[in-house]
């Protein structure tokens, strides 16, 4: 079982990523913020993506009823539509998560705490804010 963790980790680092990103727990014994977490490693898609706010408080939703995203600066944010809810992301640097949302890849975006926005580096991403609105007149 051992090998095949090692060989893992090597696709990782070829890849240019060290693993699957926690969204919160103990890192070299700080709590790091990261805006996403990409989940499985390989070619498969995610099943689901789980919002999480800085409040702790979550959604998640199946890809399944993905319908659309769109923006006009996906740097700054961007806006997903399910079945049932409005998803508004925004923050900075979210190229890469929009671009991973559309191909299935995220497992779960969180929200910063209001006080790790400015602690986190500038060219790192940062969701800033998660809101939520139930679809109507469909």
């Amino acid at each position: 079982m051992e090998g095949n963790s090692k060989g893992i980790v090597s696709i990782l680092e070829k890849q240019g990523r060290s693993g699957a990103a926690a969204p919160s727990g103990e890192i070299d014994g700080e709590n790091e913020y990261t805006a996403y977490a990409n989940g499985r490693v390989g070619t498969r898609p995610q099943l689901s993506i789980i919002f999480r706010k800085a409040d702790e408080s979550a959604k998640a939703f199946a890809y399944s009823h993905l319908y659309s995203v769109e923006t006009s600066d996906p740097a700054a944010g961007f806006v997903v539509e399910f079945s049932q809810t409005r998803v508004t992301i925004k923050g900075r640097n979210l190229e890469a998560l929009l671009r991973f949302i559309c191909q299935h890849r995220v497992l779960e975006v969180t929200e910063a705490e209001r006080s790790r926005v400015f602690e986190v580096a500038a060219e790192q991403p940062v969701v800033e804010k998660i809101e939520f609105r139930p679809l109507t007149g469909n």
